[in-house]
């Protein structure tokens, strides 16, 4: 029989797990002193992103020691032709754009959101086919669900106006025809192509910094929203908005040409036999060069050391019984 210690640990983690379910994740943070925010939301996936506990020292880290993720240089004839047209969609945004950096991010993010949910489609339906797992459908949903969070972000500090809704909504439409059959035909040219986007994407956050700190962008407070996703400290400003979006735009490179790699190293074999890179871990973050004082702390580390006790006492008691 197991230990009465053993049956009040799983008690314990069973009310916290209904209890999280019922009400979302309601404990209010502490960390230096600091009252943190607590997500009550439901309108989101807080783990969607590595970005999930900014405190004053890893925004710090993301501005003075950033390392900017480094350019792609394309291989094959799929990687120069998804390259040019990237440059082609960049060309004609800056000249619609010009310099309404927040106003270009919330028509991109419209359209940033839908190569992932159309990646996780496709894997979802291949693993129902194949009767597998595939481990990718989580990873492109968490970006789709990311660069959703990087809009309704954006939303609370701009709104577009009657023009710019009517192309969102038609490019929203053309592009994700667009991107459903290309994927059907060439995942790896897909996530090559999002890979591009994503390094565009870091420049443009780049130059939209250096607008904030120009004075051409006023450095706003930080929408309560982007407070609760990115469980950034209470005075947190839009340009520590900016840092934690250009880090998620980053990862989400990385992860596409990895992808696309993945795609060209497998060659039409199933997904689950190539692993993906661990992006979970914010102290191993390859965008910045000092990462020794980021200021994270995980408060679920403990739960996670006992999570593991019991699965290994679990796993334990049939030897244990056997032996005798």
């Amino acid at each position: 029989m197991l230990s009465s210690h053993f049956i009040k640990l799983c008690s314990a983690r069973m009310s916290t797990a209904t209890s999280v379910a019922a009400s979302g994740f309601s404990a209010s943070r502490s960390l230096q002193g600091r009252s943190w925010p607590s997500n009550k939301s439901s309108e989101y996936h807080r783990h969607s992103t590595r970005n999930n506990m900014t405190t004053p020292e890893y925004l710090e880290a993301l501005d003075t020691h950033w390392k900017a993720p480094e350019h792609f240089e394309p291989v094959t004839k799929a990687d120069r032709a998804a390259l040019r047209f990237v440059k082609f969609l960049r060309r004609w945004s800056d000249r619609y754009f010009k310099d309404r950096l927040i106003q270009r991010a919330c028509m991109l993010e419209t359209i940033a959101a839908v190569p992932g949910l159309v990646a996780g489609f496709h894997h979802h339906l291949a693993s129902l086919r194949r009767l597998k797992h595939c481990q990718w459908i989580k990873t492109v949903m968490d970006e789709a669900e990311n660069e959703r969070m990087h809009l309704m972000t954006f939303m609370h500090i701009i709104r577009p106006n009657l023009f710019q809704r009517i192309l969102i909504t038609s490019g929203q439409a053309a592009f994700l025809a667009a991107y459903c059959l290309s994927y059907a035909i060439s995942p790896r040219f897909c996530h090559r192509a999002v890979g591009y986007l994503e390094e565009e994407a870091v420049h443009t956050y780049s130059q939209m910094l250096q607008f904030v700190d120009n004075g051409k962008i006023k450095n706003v407070a930080a929408p309560p929203i982007a407070k609760r996703y990115w469980n950034m400290p209470p005075a947190a400003t839009l340009r520590d908005v900016i840092l934690v979006i250009r880090a998620d735009e980053a990862d989400h490179k990385l992860v596409n040409h990895y992808m696309s790699d993945a795609y060209g190293a497998l060659r039409g074999q199933a997904c689950e036999h190539f692993e993906l890179k661990n992006l979970d871990d914010p102290e191993q973050n390859p965008h910045i060069e000092k990462t020794a004082c980021t200021g994270h702390h995980h408060e679920e580390s403990e739960a996670e050391e006992e999570r593991e006790a019991v699965h290994a006492h679990v796993h334990a008691r049939p030897k244990a019984q056997h032996h005798h």
